[in-house]
């Protein structure tokens, strides 16, 4: 029973892990993190083959693996970050203006360097992590295949989960470091490989050295440059010139106001030459490291929301920049998500809204494209930030948006929000912006009450702003309304659809596609290899758990995305998803152990109606003022149809007598739901729950002969 816990407890700490500190080592591994989950499953699902067959011992390996693991991806990190006049991931279609990858923008083809395709980096590290994945997989396999009672070893290996999820939180609440986390899995496969008398010497030494690896890779140790892990990032804070770059990528400069740049100061400039009272109390949300709150103060604006989701750089602005922003009375920091802010304030109680350079480099789904900021910016968050302004107030968002067609979608989906046409300027200036214009500069989107802007610059023409912040020398820069045209049509970003930076509906066809098909074409050969090993053909249990594992892994994505909506899109939140998932998976095995008699046709079809029930709700309204209070209420809601899916699989767990084919069938079923996921970039994310349903259904038929009865099977 311990030995089930522990497995559970170091598989999803190590899946966790892997995500976080490859993802910060390996370029734009972070927007491919599904890739990881992924990898892992088919690992999981390998190692279950494995077990029914005359292989040593995987776990045993994993010390020696993983060392290799973290070497190769220590050495690829340091090859591309010193070697740039020689050699360059080549991002390829990355960087096409269809979808957006924030951080590849000076990724060129140069026929000068050598390249390397991403989809081999990719490639060799999934593997990797497949590999490492096998010892788990059949470690787990063989105590259901020793047990009596297979439901008790799989209630200790969720509880063990579940306890990983936990820990996981309170290692990312306490900005912990990565060495820590390899520690703790370190230390669960020396208990298990202890308990199993396969320990020797050089597990210790290799785990040490492991250990010690990630300890020197994952800090600077320079006096110049200070590293910290946040709940999102590597944050690397470079002393002398305040410069903030998270994963290895530039995210955000500190600077003095005076040398900030003039693009902190249009609205402000705007609002003092038309003679209008300067704002009393402004949102700004992305407020980072405090350039924008820096702004706002020296404006003279009465109070200060500033909301910022990573702790870590909020803490780092409060120490560090030299306006000290954060330290005025008039300025409240709060550490939360900018979209769950808006749901929570009055109607008009700012006159001042600022998205300050809101964008990420992180995904918070395997693969249905949700990122870190992708709720702010649907139509639903924009009616959100027009309920909140006051009727004089002003709402403003500016970033470097590379591509015409980003504001051009922008600007309209203002238009529809506010009844009008926002003001559109840019730093330094332009007189059209085009849809197919790729940009390389800052563009200001000003929404709310323009009137009197408006009427500014159709009687002065031009505002004038010093530039000599951007360019040192004494000049100034005349800035007029933008003109967006040609007109482009584009769906707008919503809550079900919020892929803003996707052009248009549709599957990114590199390197998504032929990373998965590689991974699943290897699964498929590996699996059918095993099988024909046996005299026993696939039996209809394991094309049931199948179905069941793609539902699954679609239900959840449903649900973790549905609640981030609602509670918002933080690490706090997710975790909080996930705990509660397998709090529901370990009381739906109490449950079937309790009631042994109830068969799997029971549970069809109460699953069936809470997917109807799921699909229906209408999950908007608990972000309405009559829904508030409610809150609550939307987790059970969005996790209804967990127990009896959890239910179904387990009675076919309980029963079946090919346990590891299985398993492995149900591993195989959730890496196709993880890819399934990517329908939502066509169809929406809604989409998810009746292609759930279609799973259940499909596997619903397959309940036919009742199952043999377990019989236990040598190892």
């Amino acid at each position: 029973m311990v030995h089930s816990f522990i497995i559970g407890f170091i598989t999803l700490l190590f899946e966790l892990l892997a995500i976080r500190w490859f993802s910060t080592f390996i370029p734009f591994f972070h927007y491919f993190s599904g890739l990881i989950w992924i990898s892992c499953l088919v690992g999981l699902a390998m190692g279950g083959l494995m077990s029914a067959q005359t292989y040593p011992s995987w776990l045993a390996r994993f010390p020696r693996l993983i060392l290799y693991a973290l070497i190769s991806a220590g050495l690829i990190s340091i090859l591309l970050k010193y070697s740039d006049n020689v050699a360059q991931v080549d991002f390829g279609r990355v960087t096409d203006a269809q979808a957006l990858f924030f951080g590849t923008e000076r990724s060129r083809f140069d026929l000068a360097k050598f390249f390397i395709p991403l989809e081999a980096v990719l490639a060799v590290f999934t593997a990797m992590l497949a590999v490492l994945s096998f010892g788990f997989g059949q470690y787990l396999t063989r105590l259901l295949i020793r047990a009596p009672n297979k439901l008790k070893i799989y209630s200790m290996n969720v509880l063990g989960s579940f306890a990983g999820i936990l820990s996981f939180g309170l290692l990312s609440y306490f900005h912990t470091s990565p060495e820590l986390w390899f520690l703790l899995v370190f230390c669960g496969t020396i208990f298990l490989l202890g308990s199993a008398g396969e320990l020797r010497k050089q597990h210790y030494f290799l785990s040490f050295l492991s250990v010690l690896f990630v300890a020197v890779i994952s800090h600077s140790w320079t006096d110049d440059v200070r590293s910290y892990w946040s709940p999102y990032y590597r944050i690397d804070h470079v002393l002398y010139n305040g410069a903030i770059n998270v994963d290895n990528i530039g995210h955000q400069v500190m600077a003095p106001l005076e040398q900030a740049g003039p693009g902190y100061g249009v609205v402000y400039q705007l609002r003092s030459r038309t003679d209008q009272p300067s704002f009393r109390r402004a949102l700004i949300i992305g407020a980072g490291s405090g350039n924008d709150v820096a702004a706002a103060v020296a404006q003279g604006v009465q109070h200060v929301d500033a909301v910022e989701i990573d702790p870590v750089i909020l803490s780092i602005g409060v120490s560090h920049h030299p306006d000290r922003p954060y330290s005025d009375q008039r300025v409240h920091r709060i550490n939360e998500d900018g979209r769950t802010v808006l749901s929570q304030a009055r109607g008009g109680e700012y006159d001042l809204i600022v998205y300050a350079l809101v964008d990420s480099l992180l995904s918070t789904s395997s693969f249905s494209g949700v990122r870190l900021e992708s709720y702010l910016f649907t139509t639903e968050a924009f009616a959100q930030v027009r309920r909140v302004l006051a009727s004089d107030g002003v709402f403003v968002a500016y970033n470097l948006f590379r591509q015409g067609w980003l504001v051009h979608r922008l600007a309209d989906m203002l238009e529809r929000a506010f009844g009008e046409r926002p003001l559109v300027l840019s730093v330094p200036n332009m007189k059209r912006i085009g849809p197919d214009e790729e940009l390389h500069y800052l563009t200001i989107l000003v929404a709310g009450n323009t009137k009197a802007f408006q009427e500014y610059f159709r009687d002065v023409g031009s505002l004038t702003l010093s530039t000599a912040a951007l360019n040192n020398r004494a000049e100034s820069v005349h800035l007029s309304p933008v003109d967006l045209s040609p007109p482009v049509v584009l769906a707008p970003a919503t809550d079900d659809w919020p892929h803003l930076y996707l052009k248009s509906p549709g599957l990114p066809l590199r390197p998504y596609l032929s990373m998965i098909a590689a991974l699943l074409a290897t699964f498929f050969i590996l699996y059918q290899t095993f099988l024909r090993q046996s005299q026993s053909p696939l039996r209809d249990s394991g094309i049931r758990m199948f179905f069941l594992g793609a539902g699954f892994m679609l239900m959840e994505t449903r649900a973790v995305i549905q609640l981030q909506l609602i509670f918002g899109n933080t690490w706090i939140v997710t975790s909080l998803v996930f705990a509660s998932i397998l709090g529901l998976v370990f009381l739906s095995n109490l449950f079937v152990m309790r009631f042994s008699a109830l068969q799997a046709g029971s549970f069809y079809f109460p699953l069936v109606v809470s997917l109807i029930v799921l699909y229906l709700f209408p999950f908007d309204w608990f972000n309405s003022s009559d829904g508030t209070a409610y809150r609550p209420l939307a987790f059970p809601i969005a996790l209804l149809p967990v127990p009896f899916g959890t239910a179904i699989f387990l009675k076919i767990l309980e029963s079946t007598p090919l346990i590891e084919r299985d398993l492995a069938a149900n591993f195989l079923g959730c890496c196709t739901g993880a890819v399934i996921e990517m329908i939502s970039l066509l169809f929406g994310i809604k989409s998810l729950v009746i292609i759930a349903g279609a799973c259940y259904v499909l596997a619903m038929f397959q309940y036919g002969s009742k199952p043999q009865k377990f019989a236990n099977q040598p190892l």
